[in-house]
């Protein structure tokens, strides 16, 4: 038995619901006779006989699912589990530091780049101020020129 838990029960538990998924896809649960009703999970009795319910390792009662891909198994049904696709394995810690850690640096790089195109209209402005200044400068001093020649002549 597997410890609940562990590594090796998580790795246990992931192939144990992977290959039940899978055989449950593949194996046709309705033979042509429905016990099931529309809902997918609940059952109708058929005689004394009614089916026990099946759980997840989530410790969910297990929907019954149908295949709706084009394929052999469309139409067949199985027993998923009640988190997928969200939560049928816990992530390895490492991974989801490293994705945490990979969003916080695309922001950053999202952040960076406004602050940088900032920046260039910025600079952009300053030049087209100095640019103006300048000509204002040459004809300020091309006026006192022109009035020291006026003066000493």
């Amino acid at each position: 038995m597997v410890e609940r838990g562990s590594e090796s029960g998580v790795r246990a538990r992931a192939s144990w619901v992977r290959n039940s998924l899978i055989f449950c896809a593949l194996s046709n649960f309705n033979d042509g006779k429905s016990w099931f009703d529309g809902s997918g999970s609940r059952s109708r009795s058929k005689g004394n006989s009614s089916p026990a319910q099946v759980y997840c390792y989530h410790d969910e009662v297990a929907p019954l699912r149908t295949v709706r891909h084009n394929g052999p198994t469309k139409g067949k049904r199985f027993y998923g589990c009640s988190y997928w696709p969200f939560r049928v394995l816990d992530k390895d810690p490492r991974l989801c530091e490293l994705e945490d850690e990979n969003d916080s640096l695309r922001e950053k790089v999202k952040k960076l780049k406004a602050k940088k195109e900032e920046l260039e209209d910025k600079v952009a402005q300053m030049g087209i101020a100095t640019t103006e200044t300048m000509l204002e400068l040459k004809e300020h001093n091309t006026d006192k020129r022109l009035m020291l020649t006026l003066i000493f002549s």
